[in-house]
């Protein structure tokens, strides 16, 4: 089998039991370090265009979080502010979170925004920034398996909006159709 190389404690045959990846010996000393001329990229790097950033190609591969447009960070960070402020940072990862609790908080936010109001007059934060924090603070309490889901048993809202949906969208097209023939 060969000599095999722990990455987190740098010795070969070592006795590591954390989940680092074990390599070859040989295929470490090929690809990340050559003890000769010392740590180099060279042979990773070879591969790319002439010009091209060897970043990008795995950067490519990962969540782009520049997609989020920094306002909306902005506005979910005042809604977490507030809610610090009444019930102490993080609160939801101490106890269960209750989703419909949340649901319903974001609803009133986001009718309260839709009625035209658009800052909520108790904490002067922008309706649209406590929508969000909601929801942020149910997808962490989700994957940090605090989440009480006590939504009803599942029902049609999904086919209905769809076959809705395909019906709208049929009576436009003979809308627009008996609008180019008039």
């Amino acid at each position: 089998m060969g000599k095999w190389f722990c990455g987190c404690s740098k010795k070969e045959n070592s006795d590591c039991r954390t989940t680092t990846a074990h390599i070859s010996l040989s295929s470490w000393k090929k690809t990340f370090y050559d003890m000769e001329e010392g740590f180099s990229m060279a042979n990773k790097n070879k591969h790319c265009k002439k010009g091209e950033n060897p970043k990008d190609r795995l950067g490519v591969l990962k969540v782009d979080l520049s997609l989020v447009p920094p306002i909306a960070i902005v506005h979910c960070a005042t809604g977490m502010m507030d809610g610090a402020r009444k019930y102490d940072p993080y609160n939801w990862r101490k106890n269960n979170v209750k989703a419909r609790i949340y649901v319903a908080a974001a609803m009133r936010h986001l009718l309260a925004w839709l009625d035209g109001e658009e800052v909520a007059s108790d904490s002067k934060v922008h309706h649209l920034g406590h929508v969000m924090a909601c929801c942020a603070i149910l997808l962490d309490a989700q994957e940090g398996k605090n989440l009480e889901d006590d939504r009803p048993i599942k029902g049609t809202c999904t086919k209905v909006l769809s076959r809705l949906n395909s019906r709208i969208k049929k009576h436009q097209m003979i809308n627009e159709a008996v609008k180019i023939h008039d």
